[in-house]
């Protein structure tokens, strides 16, 4: 990505949790990092991560590409 938004899968040790949970942070390029999670299974994570993108696109806040990148992480896993 060329500078704007990120993303990073977080560690059950970042979280603070023993079990197995999905989890994923998005840091937008003004700066602000939004926190998904913990999940049980990536349908969960997926659920609530969709949306946000499509709306941070709309917004302007991400680009369609980043979006895209995202969910093809976690999509079909």
């Amino acid at each position: 990505m060329d500078g704007g938004t990120t993303f990073e899968p977080l560690t059950d040790e970042e979280l603070g949790i023993s079990e197995k949970a999905i989890s994923l942070a998005i840091f937008l390029s003004n700066g602000e990092e939004v926190t998904f999670g913990p999940y049980e299974n990536v349908e969960e994570l997926l659920s609530d991560v969709k949306p946000f993108c499509s709306e941070q696109v709309k917004l302007g806040n991400m680009k369609q590409s980043e979006a895209d990148e995202i969910l093809n992480k976690y999509d079909g896993k």
